[in-house]
C-alpha cells in the first residue's frame, strides 16, 4: 500500500519545470476587441458562479484505494469593459481525500490566502480568452488553478460557428469538436492529441505519433464538457477529464485519474470595480498550463542535514496521510536544489530503513530528475549500491524527463559501457536521448549523443539479429 502511494505521488510531481512568460512592458492588458455580441456580460455587472473540481485516482477495480483533491470556491467575474473582465476567488476550500477520509490540507489559510490575493484580468473576445493579465506577484500554482476555471468558462463555438476548431487552454492547444445539442452546447477534446500539453497530474508526456492508432499511447486522455447559456452569459458547465496510465490497463484494471469540474451560476449585480495596484504590474500570458520554476520552490536553500531530517520525519509517520504526502513532496523538491556532492554527503546521512524496511530516500531520487540527481544515481548503480529493483525504476524513470541535458546523456552513456549492462539500461536511456532530440532538431551533432549512438550500435552491432539469449534480450 505504501509502495503505491509512493508512485502515485512521485507520479505526480516529476515533470514540474517552468515556461517563461511574456512580459511585454507597456502594453494594455486587452488592446482590442471584437465587434460582434453573441454573449452578453455587461459592462458595470458583477457576476457570480459557484466552482468546484474534484481530482480522484484510483486502480480500476479498487474505489477504496484512492486518494483525490477537491476545490471548492466562489468566482466572481467583474466586466470592466465588454472585453476586459477580472476573475476573482472567495470563499475558498482545498480538502484532501485518501481511501475515503476527507479532511482540510495542511496550510489551508495560507494556501486560501494565496488564491484570493491577487485579481486576474482576462480578454474576452465573445467567448474566447486568447490572453491573460496575472499580477507579477501571482503564484504560478495558483495562477494555473484559475487558468483551469477560465478554461471551462471558455467557448470557441460561439464566435466562430465551427465545429472543428483550434483552442488554446490549460490542456494544451488542441482540436476542440463542439455540437450543439438542443439547449446545451457540448464540447470533447481527444487529449492525446494535443501540442504544447504539460500534464498536471502525471510525469508522462505523450508524443503523437504520425499513425497514433497503431502505436499504445501511454496515457489515455479525454474531456467531455457541456455548456448552457441563460441571456447570452454561461449559465452551467460541467467538465469531466479521464487519464489512465495505458501500460497497466488491461481488463479494466490500470491506474485512472478522473476529474470532475462544475461551475454554476448564482447571480449578477451592479457592481463598481475598484482598481487595485496589482492590476498595474502585470504581465500578458495564456492559458496554457505554466510549469513551476525552481525559485518557487526555494531552490538551493536545502542543505544535506535538512533533507536528512524530512527523511526521519518520514519515518516516525506511519501509514500514508496528508502530512507524510506533503513531507514526500518536499523531499523531491529539496533533492532538485542539491548539488552532486551534497547529494553524496546526503546519501551518507540518511541511507537508512525505516521501521516497515520503507528507505523513502531511495525511493525518492528517481521522481528528482535533475543532472545531479541523474549523475549521482547512474554512480551508485554502476556501484551496485541499488538493489535490481531500484535500479529497474530508475532505469524506467530516465523515460519521463520532460527536458533532457547533454550532461545527462553523458552521464548514463556509461551505463552501456559497463560489462554489466542490463537490458532495461537501453529502453530507459534511449528514451531519454529520444526525449532530447524532440526538442533539439540537430541533436545528432551533439558530440554526447554522437557517443551515445556509437556505443548503442555496439551492441546490435549494426544490424538487429543475435545468437546467444544474452545478446537477444538486449536487442
Amino acid at each position: 500500500m505504501r509502495l503505491r502511494a509512493v508512485l502515485c505521488l512521485w507520479a505526480a510531481v516529476c515533470c514540474l519545470g517552468r515556461n517563461p512568460a511574456d512580459a511585454r512592458p507597456g502594453k494594455p492588458c486587452v488592446p482590442t476587441c471584437t465587434g460582434t455580441s453573441h454573449l452578453n456580460y455587461q459592462k458595470g455587472f458583477r457576476y457570480t458562479y459557484k466552482y468546484t473540481t474534484a481530482a480522484n485516482s484510483f486502480l480500476q477495480g479498487s474505489l477504496d484505494e484512492s486518494s483525490g483533491l477537491t476545490i471548492d470556491c466562489l468566482v466572481i467575474i467583474d466586466v470592466l469593459d465588454k472585453c476586459h473582465h477580472v476573475l476573482t476567488l472567495r470563499n475558498t476550500q482545498i480538502k484532501g481525500s485518501m481511501s475515503n477520509e476527507v479532511e482540510l490540507l495542511p496550510n489551508q489559510e495560507k494556501l486560501r490566502a494565496s488564491l484570493e490575493k491577487h485579481p486576474l484580468q482576462y480578454s474576452f473576445q465573445d467567448g474566447l480568452i486568447p490572453e491573460i493579465c496575472p499580477s507579477d506577484s501571482e503564484e504560478t500554482w495558483a495562477l494555473n488553478i484559475k487558468r483551469g476555471i477560465l478554461s471551462v468558462l471558455q467557448d470557441s463555438y460561439t464566435v466562430n460557428k465551427q465545429q472543428t476548431v483550434e483552442e488554446v487552454d490549460i490542456s494544451g492547444k488542441c482540436l476542440s469538436v463542439y455540437k450543439v445539442q438542443g439547449s446545451l452546447l457540448a464540447k470533447s477534446k481527444d487529449l492525446n492529441r494535443c501540442s504544447l500539453r504539460a500534464t498536471a497530474v502525471t510525469s508522462l508526456q505523450s508524443v503523437l505519433l504520425p499513425d497514433s492508432t497503431s502505436h499504445q499511447q501511454i496515457l489515455d486522455s479525454h474531456l467531455e464538457c457541456v455548456q448552457s447559456y441563460k441571456d447570452g452569459t454561461v449559465e452551467m458547465a460541467i467538465c469531466n477529464e479521464s487519464n489512465v496510465f495505458q501500460p497497466f490497463s488491461k481488463g479494466g484494471k490500470g491506474a485512472k485519474t478522473e476529474i470532475l469540474t462544475t461551475l454554476k451560476f448564482l447571480k449578477i449585480e451592479e457592481a463598481v470595480f475598484k482598481p487595485r495596484a496589482e492590476l498595474k504590474a502585470f504581465h500578458h500570458s495564456t492559458l496554457l498550463f505554466e510549469r513551476e520554476s525552481g525559485e518557487d520552490k526555494k531552490a538551493g536553500s536545502s542543505s544535506a542535514e535538512q533533507v536528512a531530517e524530512t527523511v526521519r520525519q518520514l519515518c516516525i509517520i506511519k501509514g500514508m496521510t496528508f502530512e507524510s504526502a506533503d513531507l514526500f513532496m518536499s523531499l523531491v523538491f529539496d533533492l532538485r536544489s542539491l548539488s552532486i556532492g551534497t547529494l553524496q554527503d546526503l546519501w551518507q546521512r540518511a541511507l537508512f530503513k525505516c521501521r516497515d524496511n520503507w528507505q523513502p530516500l531511495v525511493d525518492t531520487l528517481p521522481a528528482c530528475g535533475t543532472e545531479a540527481c541523474v549523475s549521482f544515481i547512474t554512480e551508485i548503480v554502476l556501484s551496485k549500491e541499488l538493489d535490481t529493483d531500484r535500479t529497474d525504476t530508475f532505469l524506467w524513470s530516465l523515460a519521463f524527463i520532460p527536458e533532457p541535458t547533454i550532461p545527462m546523456i553523458a552521464a548514463v552513456t556509461a551505463l552501456l559501457r559497463s560489462p554489466d549492462t542490463r537490458a532495461q539500461a537501453f529502453l530507459g536511456t534511449s528514451s531519454l536521448v529520444h526525449n532530447f532530440c524532440s526538442l533539439h532538431k540537430q541533436c545528432q551533432v551533439v558530440p554526447e549523443v554522437q557517443e551515445f549512438m556509437k556505443i548503442l550500435e555496439s551492441h546490435v552491432q549494426g544490424n538487429c539479429r543475435a545468437r546467444d539469449s544474452e545478446r537477444k534480450e538486449k536487442v
